[in-house]
């Protein structure tokens, strides 16, 4: 048997229809959940036009990293556009290095900020255009709608931002999602308040 982390992801669809998979840690399963992307989405483009090493790909709605300095494959963009979700939760929170995410054409899709946590590095979310982006305008560069889509560019990393410092010294401010910041303790510390080193 092996020895990988699995977790179970649920995608609702529509009110009574619930998916829901064993996924391995890297989630690579997400890729074949929904239809594959239109050809020339803004999904194809993205990965085609950061391909500068050649070490991105794409695996069914996925951009992925397969450079051999990150060690394992890493998706970078998921297309989950008109997939009929109404819940994301779970879902996204562990690919920690995603750059864009579609959601646009999920005319049911309900979303909380929480929905988003472990995402801190997102350039370009689309959104059905009545869903604010997550964090408010406020953690993102720009927040337009076009085409009955929001879409949410360049979060912003509110702890360098609003320059926040954390009450102990053995913390710091860390974006864990858009809006949502966390002190969490430097390495060699833990414990109430960070106070605790690690012997």
């Amino acid at each position: 048997m092996s020895n990988k982390k699995m977790r179970i992801v649920c995608l609702s669809f529509g009110i009574n229809v619930l998916l829901c998979s064993s996924v391995a840690a890297n989630n690579s399963q997400i890729c074949t959940q929904c239809n594959l992307p239109q050809l020339d989405s803004f999904l194809q483009q993205y990965c085609t036009k950061h391909n500068n090493t050649k070490s991105l790909k794409l695996d069914g709605s996925c951009c992925i990293n397969t450079s051999s300095s990150t060690k394992t494959e890493q998706i970078i963009g998921v297309d989950l556009s008109d997939c009929k979700l109404s819940k994301i939760s779970g879902l996204v929170n562990n690919l920690h290095n995603l750059k864009v995410l579609l959601l646009d054409k999920n005319v049911d899709l309900q979303i909380e900020d929480t929905d988003f946590n472990g995402l801190s590095h997102l350039e370009y979310m689309s959104l059905p255009e009545t869903l604010e982006c997550p964090g408010g305008n406020n953690s993102w560069r720009s927040d337009d709608v076009t085409d009955n889509t929001r879409i949410c560019k360049d979060e912003i990393n509110l702890c360098q931002q609003n320059n926040i410092t954390c009450p102990n010294e053995n913390s710091e401010c860390v974006l864990v999602g858009p809006g949502e910041m966390e002190c969490l303790c430097l390495p060699g510390y833990h414990g109430y308040k960070c106070l605790r080193k690690v012997s």
